[in-house]
């Protein structure tokens, strides 16, 4: 589990994790302190933000993104992830609602309308580009385009020259870390935004994930939010970036 490995990470070698499970008659709260260096408020400010966290033997490189990532789960649950100065460390608290009956999550438009824009969306699982498919007919006046494997990514990302790329990880045939390394080195497709929605969390995933220069990482399963707060960050980008750039195919009309 992402918070006790963070805590055992934080806590020096012999030193003791804690861990408590606290209940009311609507939640669950699981309690992990460690015994490392207790946070400053600046440090506790960070803990949560991708790739921003000061790295440090009490903070190891990628503790970020996996906390961001845990934040983001457990929201997508209906729950938080929580972190604040114990006396000895830092303690975390993940709270999630008891088992409740909920309808399926309805996709709704967003308040602000995204712009016309070409989606290219490269993923091999059937399930998951259904839903993305579903998802994006949802959210405005977009176009998608999918690709099933890594090559016939990188040739439709040629072709289209979409405005963002939406980019697993595990691929055949190429993975979504070559893909967009292959995407960079080209100059068509170099400034296009890449978001990679990927099921792979391990510290070692998340490090190849930010040395790719990514513009978003976003954990499975899909959170809509989350992607479209991303998509709405690259389509501002790519619009007052690229507005006048020839090599694009088309005029990106903005809301």
């Amino acid at each position: 589990m992402t918070v006790v490995g963070h805590a055992i990470r934080r806590s020096p070698s012999g030193a003791e994790v804690h861990i408590g499970l606290e209940a009311t008659a609507a939640e669950l709260t699981l309690h992990v302190s460690d015994s490392g260096v207790a946070p400053s408020p600046q440090d506790l400010g960070e803990l949560f933000r991708p790739f921003g966290c000061a790295n440090s033997a009490d903070s190891p490189q990628g503790d970020g993104m996996n906390l961001a990532l845990a934040r983001g789960w457990a929201e997508a649950m209906g729950g938080r992830l929580e972190a604040a100065a114990s006396g000895q460390g830092l303690d975390l608290a993940l709270t999630l609602a008891r088992a409740v009956r909920r309808e399926a999550p309805m996709i709704t438009a967003p308040n602000r309308p995204l712009p016309n824009a070409t989606l290219l969306y490269v993923e091999d699982n059937p399930s998951n580009i259904a839903l993305m498919r579903q998802v994006i007919a949802a959210l405005g006046p977009l176009t998608l385009h999918v690709a099933e494997t890594g090559p016939e990514g990188l040739t439709l990302a040629r072709d289209l020259r979409p405005d963002v790329v939406i980019l697993d990880i595990n691929l055949p045939g190429m993975d979504g870390i070559e893909l967009k390394a292959r995407l960079d080195s080209d100059p068509l497709t170099r400034d296009i935004p890449v978001i990679a929605l990927s099921a792979s969390t391990l510290p070692d995933d998340l490090a190849r994930a930010q040395a790719s220069g990514f513009s978003t990482y976003l954990a499975k399963p899909l959170h809509v939010p989350a992607l479209l707060q991303a998509l709405q960050q690259a389509l501002d980008h790519a619009s007052s970036d690229g507005a006048d750039d020839e090599m694009r195919p088309r005029d990106l009309a903005c809301a």
